[in-house]
């Protein structure tokens, strides 16, 4: 059977404590829905007959153990014994729909709220991460559509469908210019959900969105919301339709299933907004290509797969900033309960932080003088990031500095394809926010007095744009944040109307700021002359 079992500090022991004992029994340590640490214990039992004892055995991660009736991979987990609730629909109707008439021509009634989750339901999988969780469509092939923000930057989620069956599963692509990722393969027994068209449909025409809104359970059942079309939105520049509907939404139903009154999936929920509780979704029509290439042509994660192969990376490089603006990304594989140690040493004042898989800054050395230096324990199991940057105060615009850069734990350099890339006016380039707190920088000629207006557009990430030049001070640095338009809700674009002051080489920077995940971005710079 398969049971969880939450950490609590039994007796005189730590939770350390307890957690380094139950790694120690084979067990495997992850993160709850609700943000608790929990263990995912498999035990089958089996009965022996001389002596009368249970003989157990633990199947630890990654293991492939064989039982008298078959066997259970790594990645198929035996079901849990625990008993579920029925498959009932919750259905919550922010707006009140009447029955059709049978039509003249003998065609299909609507389906109802009750019919679409029969249909549907047991297709939408509950996606689950360190960082949070959200929810999924199960495809033809086994394989699971969801959401970019859903799943980035882990290479492995955890997969649980509606009648209790859990997988652990590695993220194939994603596309985060549309906000799209796919896992899998899996085996499932239940039939796979078709991408349909439903651009056609017209405002008013009533929808359901089905997932995993608000999740807490560890076994959650799926939800089901009624609302109709409100509106269409078109997203040009990624060619992209919209839809928004008033079918209530919550953080968890992210990647989650939209479905029209024919039990079709026509949409792919991603984002909620506004009091009024509206909630947006990728048309299936327009997601369907991107799923088929990200599956066939197994678009790679940004991050060196080799890294995790036993060897890779190095313990020391030596680093070269060209500007104020650069900086160096390593990433390292962190075991929890480990240590690792980071010195840095350049020729003017340097900075570096550690941060988890999920952007939490676990260490930062920004002193003014000497070395910098420290030791940080890994609190969490996965791809961790160092970053090593010059204070802005400290390195003119052009540069350049070098440091040395020293760690007990192998590292492998992450070479930013955005960082350098060359602009001209009236040009849109599309750059990618690759970890938490990324800052890409591109370079433009201007002359003294021309004016452009400098502009990002994305709908899964905040971007904040810096404009800098040769001579100019730290009050000199022109930016913005959240001026720009955008397609739904609170504005997370920047747009900058900038004079330039002097003739030259100019950098505009792209900066992804706290809280928000990584993602695609478009940026545009615009003359305003003539």
């Amino acid at each position: 059977m398969s049971v969880r079992v939450v950490i609590t500090s039994p007796g005189a022991a730590t939770v350390e404590e307890d957690i380094e004992m139950r790694r120690a029994a084979g067990l495997r340590i992850r993160f709850a829905s609700s943000g608790r640490l929990v263990l995912l214990l498999a035990v089958m039992f089996g009965v022996v007959a001389c002596g009368g004892s249970d003989a157990e055995r633990v199947r630890e991660a990654g293991e492939d153990t064989a039982v008298e009736d078959g066997s259970v991979s790594a990645e198929e987990p035996p079901a849990p014994t625990t008993t579920l609730p029925p498959a009932e629909p919750t259905t919550t109707a922010a707006a009140t729909s009447t029955t059709a008439e049978t039509p003249a021509d003998g065609s299909a009634l609507p389906l109802s709220a009750s019919e679409v989750y029969e249909l549907v339901a047991p297709s939408i999988v509950f996606v689950e991460t360190e960082t949070g969780t959200g929810s999924g469509i199960l495809i033809d092939g086994g394989y699971v559509v969801t959401n970019h923000h859903v799943v980035w930057p882990h290479d492995m989620v955890w997969v649980v469908f509606p009648d209790g069956r859990e997988l652990w599963v590695p993220v194939v692509g994603w596309d985060p210019f549309a906000d799209l990722a796919v896992v899998g393969p899996v085996s499932a027994s239940v039939e796979p959900l078709t991408l349909a068209d439903g651009e056609g449909m017209s405002p008013g025409s009533t929808v359901f969105l089905v997932g995993y809104p608000a999740e807490t359970d560890l076994y959650p059942q799926v939800s089901i919301t009624e609302g109709i079309v409100s509106r269409f939105r078109e997203w040009d520049l990624a060619g992209l339709t919209l839809f928004q509907t008033d079918a209530a939404i919550a953080g968890g139903q992210s990647g989650g299933a939209l479905v029209n009154t024919d039990g079709e999936v026509i949409g792919i929920s991603t984002w909620g907004f506004s009091e009024a509780g509206f909630s947006v979704a990728t048309s299936a029509a327009d997601a369907a290509p991107i799923v088929d290439w990200l599956i066939e042509e197994e678009a790679a994660l940004w991050w060196n797969q080799s890294l995790r192969e036993p060897g890779a990376g190095d313990f020391e490089f030596e680093v070269k900033m060209v500007n104020r603006w650069d900086n160096r990304v390593f990433t390292f594989v962190g075991e929890i309960g480990s240590t690792v140690d980071v010195l840095i040493d350049g020729t003017a004042d340097g900075v570096f932080s550690i941060s988890s898989p999920w952007g939490v800054d676990l260490l930062v050395d920004d002193s003014y003088s000497g070395v910098e230096a420290g030791t940080v324990e890994m609190v969490t199991d996965g791809v961790h990031y160092l970053e090593v940057w010059t204070l802005l105060d400290e390195l003119p615009f052009g540069g350049p500095t070098s440091y040395t850069v020293v760690s007990s734990s192998r590292l492998q350099p992450f070479e930013d394809p955005d960082d350098g890339q060359h602009l001209v006016v009236g040009d849109i380039f599309g750059g990618v926010i690759d970890y938490f707190s990324d800052t890409d920088w591109y370079t433009i000629d201007l002359e003294e007095g021309d004016t452009v207006v400098i502009w990002t557009d994305a709908i899964a990430t905040d971007t904040a744009v810096f404009v800098d030049y040769p001579g100019a001070t730290i009050d000199d640095i022109a930016h913005d944040d959240d001026s720009g338009s955008t397609l739904f809700g609170e504005s997370l674009n920047a747009e900058l109307v900038y004079t330039a002051p002097t003739t030259g080489r100019f950098i505009v920077a792209v900066q992804g700021l706290p809280g928000s995940t990584g993602g695609g971005y478009f940026l545009g710079i615009e003359s305003l002359e003539g």
